[in-house]
């Protein structure tokens, strides 16, 4: 219960964290003055494959600013050289320890795929930047085309208001190109004389421009590159393309309707499971005494109470006279003597019994009228069979808590939580199209928790379930503490073995409690006399206690 409080808890904490994001650091991401970028850049596509760029770059901000930052990405196996980086007439400086304050000076960090620059140089309200540099080993000759796939940008620094680029063979030769061109901004896109011409508007920060282009593979004879490539291969490529279909930005409205719309939903299911959880937490007043010790242990630990119960109820059944239990002795092969005892079924109480015992006595003695603890030692030597022998006397506990409804039928339930959980991970597949920060975070944040708080609502029983659950945890931490054992009977060390209470405490109540109601006077008058003749019980019974519960309770 603990465990469930605190899972609850840290769900309420954030979902309150994530509103006071989204109300305070969200809008003021969305709404913050932001650098804007209108991007010329002129392409020179070498003989040798390599890519020669001219970039001009403005900035422009409302407020002062310090530095702006360049991603310029490239293939693995590309290097990026010859740069240089200019304003107006001045070329910039390269320093390590370049940082804010600095002027007309730059960093440069070299990842795998990419060169992160951070140029710094205080202005307000433009910055008119020049970048040259060249790329090598872009362009590859296939089987009947050349061709090269670029990526401009991606997971953009600063929003990009209008990017224009002219793409130029160097020896003129292609006549014609076959270019795909994704961007998230508005794009147009023709073959011009020997070359291309590109005009991206819109480009949002975070977003991106890729651009793969086939062309006659004469255009670049010095390349090293080769490949299998086809024009009709590549052609097919594109047609098949998932990006295509989620990064066209022709398709970028649709899907950012589909992922803002899918994120709402994502909120909503949210909000029910929510709803689940706490349906699942109420709690409806019921008569404790609608159960026994046993079916409450059942109650509160499932089948996590099966060994417990199986010492309950021998005890139980004893007490009843429904079951007998004798001392037996005998010789080992290697001749020492030990003691065993006798379960003997009583026939004539089968009909006095309740439905939960004559299916705890049909797993226990299986088709027999008497079992011995050697009988059951050498069972559970062989395995876990014995205590998997009882899995129809759980079903049946179950059963009935089930129809006093105090238990779900879970697996109704479950079926309920697992299409729901399917539909959150349709809904979050569909909100992350768009590929925006905000919708990610929220729907991942929503769909984890959704998920979680239905599978831990399955934890739950019914109010009235969760009313007896909340009864006899507080009844077990009663046993737990109490030290007045004069008025205990047989069926409060029956509901203290059933509900798990530490043994030593068992021991305590034993000693005191009124020797009339103790279980089998003849049993506990050979115990008495000779202890350790009893510890076979515990050797019997893996776990178990019932042997010390007489050996250290009289001594």
């Amino acid at each position: 219960m603990k465990l469930k409080l605190f899972l609850y808890k840290f769900c309420k904490f954030v979902l309150l964290f994530f509103i006071f994001s989204s109300l305070f650091l969200f809008p003021r991401k969305i709404f913050a003055e932001e650098i804007s970028v209108n991007f010329d850049t002129h392409v020179l596509i070498k003989d040798n494959g390599s890519l020669y760029f001219e970039d001009d770059i403005v900035y422009k901000s409302k407020k002062n600013e310090d530095e702006v930052i360049r991603s310029i990405y490239k293939p693995k196996n590309s290097k990026i050289e010859k740069l240089t980086i200019s304003i107006g007439n001045e070329k910039l400086t390269l320093d390590t320890n370049a940082k804010k304050g600095y002027s007309k000076s730059y960093t440069l960090d070299e990842e795998e795929d990419r060169i992160l620059i951070k140029i710094f140089n205080p202005f307000e309200s433009t910055l008119n930047l020049k970048m040259s540099y060249e790329i090598s080993n872009l362009g590859k000759i296939g089987s009947d085309t050349g061709y090269f796939s670029y990526t401009f940008f991606k997971d953009l620094e600063n929003k990009i208001d209008f990017f224009k680029g002219d793409l130029f063979f160097e020896n003129g030769i292609s006549k014609e190109t076959s270019p795909f061109l994704y961007s998230s901004g508005k794009k147009e896109i023709k073959n011009v004389k020997n070359g291309l011409e590109i005009k991206v508007r819109d480009i949002k920060k975070g977003g991106y421009l890729f651009l793969d282009l086939g062309f006659e593979e004469e255009a670049i004879p010095f390349s090293t590159q080769r490949t299998d490539m086809t024009l009709k291969g590549l052609k097919e490529i594109h047609k098949n393309s998932g990006r295509l279909s989620f990064l066209d930005g022709d398709k970028n409205k649709f899907s950012y309707f589909i992922s803002t719309g899918a994120t709402i939903f994502s909120f909503l299911i949210f909000l029910y499971a929510i709803y689940l959880f706490n349906l699942r937490r109420k709690t409806k007043e019921e008569d404790p005494n609608i159960v026994s010790s046993l079916e409450a242990s059942y109650l509160l630990k499932g089948d996590g109470s099966l060994q417990n119960l199986i010492l309950a109820n021998i005890l139980s059944l004893q007490r009843i006279k429904a079951l007998e239990i004798k001392k037996e002795d005998y010789v080992t092969k290697s001749g020492k003597k030990k003691i065993s005892y006798l379960f003997i079924l009583n026939p004539k109480k089968l009909s006095q019994l309740q439905i939960e015992e004559k299916t705890f006595i049909e797993n226990f003695f299986k088709d027999e009228t008497i079992i011995s603890t050697r009988d059951i030692a050498e069972k559970i030597k062989a395995g876990p069979e014995f205590y998997l022998q009882f899995n129809e006397y759980s079903k049946s506990l179950k059963y009935k808590l089930e129809n006093l409804n105090l238990l779900y039928k879970i697996d109704t339930y479950k079926k309920k939580v697992i299409k729901i959980s399917l539909l959150a991970i349709i809904v979050y597949s569909l909100s992350v199209l768009n590929f925006k920060p905000i919708n990610i975070i929220s729907s991942t944040i929503f769909t984890i928790f959704s998920i979680s708080l239905m599978f831990l609502s399955m934890l739950y029983k019914t109010p009235k379930g969760n009313y007896l659950v909340n009864f006899y945890n507080k009844k077990t931490v009663e046993y737990e503490k109490n030290e007045d054992f004069e008025s205990y009977t047989n069926e409060d060390i029956i509901a203290m073995i059933s509900l798990g209470i530490d043994d030593k405490k068992i021991y305590e109540a034993l000693g005191k409690m009124p020797l009339s109601n103790f279980f089998d006077r003849s049993i506990f008058k050979t115990f008495k006399e000779d202890p350790e003749k009893y510890k076979i019980f515990s050797e019997n019974f893996y776990n178990s206690f019932l042997s010390d519960i007489v050996l250290k309770s009289k001594k």
